[in-house]
Formats: structure tokens, sequence, C-alpha cells
């Protein structure tokens, strides 16, 4: 499963103030998504709302010529925008809020962990005792220096791993 990596951390102290800011930040996403959809059914619905102030020349844009339809395309790609910003805003909250909730870890302490785990999960799939391994250019078996020999290797490795 793929998490964010960020290279930074949230420490203990800002995760109050960082919830905040992500929680109103997908909150104010979700709205600008919900209000481009609204006014998207709104301009579709009743298409005499395009034709309410025609012209703005002092920006040079002529309302007529623009048209209902191409701004109701318009507010319906921004709403996509704002509702697939919105739900990548939400899995970051979600990510530090199972971080929060599984034993109060910092982004750095769960990548580390993440490492570790992984690692861990390697040396035990890649040291197993009496590991035959076929050459791929002849057809005989050979035993690699990266197995292991002796299933008292495999305890070894099996314990200087950390546990899950």
């Amino acid at each position: 499963m793929f998490w964010p990596r960020v290279c930074s951390c949230i420490g203990r102290h800002n995760y109050r103030p960082f919830f905040l800011l992500v929680s109103l930040g997908a909150l104010n996403l979700y709205l600008g998504a919900w209000l481009a959809f609204h006014l998207t059914t709104l301009y579709s619905l009743y298409p005499s709302l395009g034709q309410l102030n025609p012209s703005f020349p002092q920006i040079g844009i002529d309302a007529a010529q623009f048209g209902v339809q191409n701004t109701s395309i318009l507010l319906g790609v921004l709403g996509a925008f704002y509702l697939v910003a919105a739900a990548l805003v939400t899995y970051l909250l979600g990510f530090h809020v199972r971080l929060y909730f599984s034993g109060g870890l910092t982004t750095f302490e769960w990548l580390v962990s993440d490492r570790d785990r992984k690692m861990a999960l390697d040396a035990k799939r890649r040291y197993q005792p009496g590991r035959i391994i076929r050459a791929a250019s002849t057809s005989s078996t050979i035993r690699g220096p990266w197995t292991c020999r002796s299933r008292a290797s495999v305890a070894r490795v099996a314990a200087a791993t950390p546990t899950l």
C-alpha cells in the first residue's frame, strides 16, 4: 500500500494545529466542489442565469459569447478538481489520524518502523535454512553465500528482527 513520504515530521506538539489546518483545508475543498457542482446544475437547469449580466467590458469578456454551456463545463471541471484535491487532503488527514491513534507515532518514527518491518520481512524471506538456488546458466544447483546454512543462523536472524 502506498503511504505518503514527505521526509518531514509532524511532531507530537504540532498535531493539533496540523489537524486543524488539514481538516479546514479538506472542508474548504469539499465546500468548493459542492458549490461548483451546484452552480453547474443551476446553469444547466436555468440557462437564463447566464444572461443576467451579459458583458464585462473591463476585462474584455462578453458573457453572451461565452455561453451557458461553456460556463457549465468550466464549473464542472473546477468542481472535479476540487473533489480530487479534497480526496487527497482527506487521505493525508486519515494517514495522520491513523498514526496518532496507533500509538502516537510521528511521521519519522513511522518511516523508521516501516523500513525496519520491510527489512525484517525481506530477511525472513531471504534467509531460509537449506534454501537451494538454481543457477540460471546451468542446470546444477548451488548454495549461495546469502543463504543460511543452519537453523541456528535462521534463529539469530529472526531474533535480530523486530516483531510487529
